[in-house]
């Protein structure tokens, strides 16, 4: 989600939320929402202008974290509520926090951040943590349309079960499935631990005043091919059969949509979109049966940064693939889509740039 620009320029994903309703017909809601994940890291005057320039362009929900600084991004899901946008939080695990008071980082390396693995998971150690960050949430009132438990953990830069490799180099034998992993023992155990820990964060939902119908959506899964993981210099395993694990170990009882991230490429066939598009769906429930997936982050780079902003290849790629996301709202596999990013870095998926909302952000929000 915030790894450097050029593993971002890849694999990245983000914001429009919608949820097909039937009554008589049936019908598309389309409530329009965005990344912005980095609100806690600003002064207050900026959250306010940023989430005011929000409102102003047509957004409807906010994909935001909650990490350290802690009471800082407290603060940014409370004035979120108050100026009446949806949230979807994420609450993650790539950092100390809310892991395990003993835990240790992986090292990183450039764009692979420096992460706890997944494996060192206390499961009551995050009740403790999270439980006193959630009495807060409930106490001011905030409201939470959907509660996204880690990001991208099938892949180094957000799992430190998942190892670095040698940059710019080849697919080790067997991937991108975990055989090819280092520690694949590690990677299992962690994805273990972790179902266990949003099997609390369901608990203290279900317990909520505020928030008992927020829906809970698994970590948004990354998806890329394994040469690029290889040219990176970073373990990562499917997105599918990462999946696959976490439901053999218990995730369908414990969450209400399974997240996933999607990048087109501009240089992509159309058949290379629809192919890459539909193997991501592979999971996801058709018509009602089954959990639905939720877009958590997609987006289209526009790396040309000069004012004003150079639309024409972009704007095409978002219609297609806005129209792609409803059809499959319709049928009930999508329950929910976020465009990444508003405006934060990398810039070239953004599309509040030259202190405006471009034509890209204009096909998304309506305007």
């Amino acid at each position: 989600m915030r790894a450097a620009s050029f593993v971002r320029c890849v694999v990245a994903v983000c914001v429009i939320v919608m949820q097909a309703s039937v009554s008589g017909a049936q019908s598309l809601d389309v409530y329009r929402g965005v990344n912005e994940t980095q609100l806690g890291w600003k002064t207050p005057e900026e959250r306010e202008k940023i989430i005011d320039n929000m409102r102003q362009a047509g957004v409807g929900s906010v994909r935001v974290d909650l990490r350290e600084p802690f009471d800082k991004y407290i603060d940014s899901l409370d004035l979120l509520t108050r100026k009446g946008l949806s949230i979807l939080m994420i609450v993650q695990f790539a950092e100390p926090q809310l892991v395990a008071r003993d835990a240790t980082r992986r090292p990183g390396r450039g764009s692979i951040w420096s992460v706890v693995p997944l494996s060192q998971l206390d499961p009551e150690f995050f009740r403790e943590k999270f439980g006193g960050l959630w009495r807060e949430i409930e106490r001011r009132g905030i409201r939470l349309a959907a509660i996204e438990a880690g990001n991208e953990i099938n892949w180094a830069a957000f799992n430190g079960d998942l190892g670095l490799l040698p940059p710019q180099g080849q697919p080790p034998q067997g991937a991108p499935g975990s055989v090819a992993l280092h520690d694949r023992a590690a990677y299992l155990l962690g994805l273990r631990r972790y179902v266990a820990a949003v099997a609390i964060l369901k608990q203290f939902r279900d317990a909520s005043v505020n928030n008992r119908d927020a829906k809970i959506i698994s970590a948004g899964l990354t998806w890329m091919p394994a040469t690029f993981a290889a040219y990176v210099g970073a373990e990562y395993v499917d997105s599918n059969e990462t999946l696959d694990i976490l439901k053999a170990d218990g995730l369908d009882a414990v969450v209400d949509g399974y997240g996933v991230h999607f990048y087109p490429g501009v240089n992509q066939t159309l058949s290379q979109r629809n192919r890459d598009f539909e193997d991501l769906l592979r999971p996801c429930a058709v018509g009602g049966r089954g959990h639905s997936c939720w877009l958590t982050e997609w987006g289209v780079r526009q790396p040309n940064l000069a004012c004003p902003s150079d639309e024409s290849k972009r704007v095409p790629l978002i219609r297609e693939t806005v129209d792609r996301i409803a059809a499959n709202v319709r049928q009930k596999r999508i329950g929910g889509s976020y465009y990444y990013d508003w405006d934060d870095n990398p810039i070239e998926f953004t599309v509040w740039r030259c202190g405006g909302l471009t034509e890209a952000g204009k096909v998304l929000f309506g305007r």
